[in-house]
C-alpha cells in the first residue's frame, strides 16, 4: 500500500495526542526553553517516546532513526531529529521535572470525565497535598481508611476542586499484602468495591511487569539523575498513551501484544484506530489517514 499525500505516519497520531502548546509552556515554566536552539523541547519529548516506541538501544539508534524520516519529523509540530551528542546533552542538562509535570498534567482529564459523569479510580500521589472532610469506618479488614477529601495543592486544586474519595487498603500482590491509597470521584460505592474495580480495571500487579517487559527501563540512555528521570517520566508518558489508545480503540488484546503492533508500524501512514479497531478480524484492509482522529486528551486543550 504506497502513501499519499499529506497522510500521517502512527508515530505522529501517538505524540499528537499530546496538546499541542503543553510541552511549549512547561518548557518555559521550568527554564528549559532558555536551554534550546534547534533541538526544541518538543522535539525531545518526541525523540523519548519514539525511544520507547521503538525499543531503542542506544543515543545512536534514536539519532540514525530519526535522521532517516526528517521529512516526517518536521510535519509533526516542526519537530527535528537530534545528534547524538545533543541528545545526550539535553537529557543530561535540562531539567527533568518538565517530564514529570508533562505526565502528571493529565491529572486534569480526569476533571472532564467527570463532567461527563464518568467516575475513576487511580492511585494517589505520595506527596499530594489535601485536606480531610470527613472519615468513614469500615467494616471490610483490609480497608485502613475511608476519606473524602479536598486537594489544597495550588494548582491541584484548580484542576479538580471537587471532593473525593482516598481510601487506604491492604491488597494482595504476587502472594504478599501490600499497603496502596486509592483515588476517586465515586462517593457512594463501598470502599471494598472501589479497590476491587481498580484492580480488575488496571491490572496493578502487572503494571511494572508490563513497564519493564515493554518499554524502554532495562538499558538507560544516561546514567546522570536527569538523563534517568527523562527516561524514566517520558516511559510512563508513552506508556500513557498507549493505554489511552487501547481504552478508544476498544482493544481486547495484552498491553505487550498493542505495544509490538504499533512498534512495527511506527513510519507507517495507516489510520491507527481503525487498525485496532480491526485487529485480528477478516476486514478489508485499514485505510490511509488524511485527517488525525484527535490531536489533544479531551480536557487539556491549552
Amino acid at each position: 500500500m504506497k502513501p499519499a499525500k499529506r497522510q500521517f505516519s502512527i508515530l505522529k497520531q501517538v505524540c499528537e495526542l499530546i496538546p499541542r502548546n503543553m510541552v511549549s509552556k512547561l518548557a518555559k515554566k521550568y527554564g528549559v526553553d532558555k536551554q534550546s536552539r534547534t533541538f526544541t523541547p518538543w522535539s525531545h519529548v518526541v525523540s523519548m517516546i519514539f525511544a520507547q516506541l521503538s525499543h531503542a538501544l542506544s543515543l545512536n539508534d534514536i539519532a540514525d532513526a530519526l535522521s532517516n524520516h526528517k521529512g516526517v519529523l518536521t510535519g509533526m509540530r516542526r519537530a527535528v531529529s537530534p545528534s547524538r551528542n545533543g541528545l545526550s546533552h539535553a537529557n543530561k542538562n535540562r531539567n527533568s521535572d518538565m517530564a514529570e509535570a508533562l505526565f502528571w498534567n493529565v491529572f486534569e482529564h480526569l476533571y472532564e470525565l467527570d463532567q461527563n459523569d464518568i467516575f475513576w479510580v487511580t492511585r494517589s500521589k505520595d506527596n499530594m497535598a489535601y485536606t480531610v472532610i470527613r472519615t468513614t469506618q469500615s467494616k471490610t479488614p483490609n480497608i485502613l481508611k475511608d476519606e473524602i477529601i479536598r486537594l489544597t495543592g495550588h494548582q491541584s486544586k484548580q484542576g479538580y476542586p471537587k471532593m473525593m474519595r482516598l481510601i487506604t487498603a491492604t491488597v494482595e500482590l504476587d502472594g504478599e499484602m501490600n499497603v496502596m491509597t486509592f483515588l476517586s470521584n465515586n462517593l457512594e460505592w463501598a470502599a471494598a468495591s472501589i479497590c476491587d474495580l481498580y484492580k480488575a480495571r488496571w491490572a496493578i500487579e502487572a503494571f511494572f511487569k508490563q513497564l519493564k517487559q515493554t518499554l524502554q527501563l532495562a538499558d538507560f540512555l544516561g546514567y546522570s539523575k536527569q538523563a534517568v528521570r527523562w527516561q524514566i517520566w517520558t516511559a510512563l508518558l508513552t506508556y500513557l498513551l498507549l493505554r489511552f489508545i487501547a481504552f478508544k480503540s476498544k482493544w481486547r488484546w495484552s498491553f505487550a501484544r498493542i505495544f509490538t503492533t504499533i512498534r512495527g508500524i511506527l513510519w507507517s501512514q495507516l489510520d491507527l484506530f481503525r487498525l485496532l479497531a480491526r485487529y485480528g478480524t477478516a476486514h478489508a484492509p485499514p485505510k490511509l489517514i488524511a485527517t488525525l482522529y484527535q490531536t489533544y486528551l479531551p480536557g487539556l486543550e491549552f
